[in-house]
């Protein structure tokens, strides 16, 4: 685990246990440099939301997001909350996904993908 990827967990942990106590990625990303955390700042946090994702797919600590930030998922309710939101995003994405090869397809017919 990295040091930011540490950072970010002890963050949560402390101040975002359940959904009602979400922290938006500008609150993550000020509160780390004002530590002395030396993160990128872009338009959308993406370097905090990157951290977010990897520390999602390889923790064992339970990390949702909604639209008041990331939080600590503290019961049931969260988790299933969380879970069909991420279905039901990679639901959209896909079909932005098809919709572009399909189009392509379209207007490409001898150069199919």
């Amino acid at each position: 685990m990295t040091q930011e990827h540490q950072a970010i967990l002890a963050l949560l942990k402390s101040s975002a246990v359940g959904k009602q106590n979400a922290i938006k990625s500008d609150d993550i990303f000020r509160q780390l440099t004002s530590q002395g955390m030396p993160i990128f700042q872009g338009r959308t946090q993406e370097q905090i939301r990157q951290n977010i994702r990897e520390l999602v797919n390889t923790e064992t600590e339970l990390i949702g997001s909604g639209s008041n930030g990331y939080f600590i998922i503290s019961n049931a309710i969260e988790a299933k909350e969380s879970i069909e939101s991420l279905e039901q995003r990679a639901t959209t994405i896909k079909a932005r996904a098809n919709h572009i090869k399909n189009l392509w397809n379209s207007n490409n017919p001898a150069n199919t993908i």
